[in-house]
């Protein structure tokens, strides 16, 4: 099995649970603090976490050497989901885009990075990390596909297990 297929598959699967963490959450609390036997909870939401996945497809296209125009997301989603930015409670719905918003440029994007990773070759995949930053994080271009595909996001899926559990939505499996 070639490094492409295993890291595509796995990330299938995750794209997976991302759809499934959606069902039953109400579009107009995707982008609140899910509440705690003590009150508010400063957690990622649901629109945080799809918006911030949906930054590194493009990203991860273009270190891969191939068209990632079908993984481009408005420019406003940098200053709301960029590393670093904190997630904040948005009770009137004015900061974040919409859920249907976010959760279209996530799917779209991560389909189109699992397309071009589908697309390489083993030689390809080994290539050096032309980030520097990245390149601590991952020596090679697979390596940092499977960790944005998967590592990455299976631990902000988890982030959006637990706010579905505290809004009392239960298990998505």
């Amino acid at each position: 099995m070639s490094q492409a297929s295993t890291i595509a598959a796995c990330a299938t699967r995750a794209l997976g649970l991302a759809e499934g963490l959606l069902n039953g959450i109400d579009a107009q609390r995707a982008a609140r603090f899910t509440h705690g036997a003590n009150g508010p909870v400063n957690a990622n939401h649901p629109a945080f976490v799809y918006g911030h996945l949906s930054l590194y497809n493009a990203m991860l296209i273009g270190m891969l050497g191939k068209d990632a125009s079908d993984a481009q997301v408005p420019v406003t989603y940098e200053g709301l989901f960029k590393h670093g930015v904190e997630c904040v409670d948005d009770p009137n719905g004015d900061i974040y885009p919409s859920l249907d918003e976010v959760v279209e440029n996530f799917k779209r994007g991560t389909q189109a990075a699992i397309k071009a990773v589908e697309s390489c070759t083993d030689d390809e995949l080994n290539a050096q990390t032309p980030d520097e930053g990245f390149r601590t994080l991952a020596p090679t271009v697979g390596g940092i596909a499977n960790f944005l595909l998967n590592d990455h996001t299976m631990f902000h899926l988890g982030q959006v297990s637990t706010w579905r559990r505290c809004e009392g939505l239960g298990s998505a499996m």
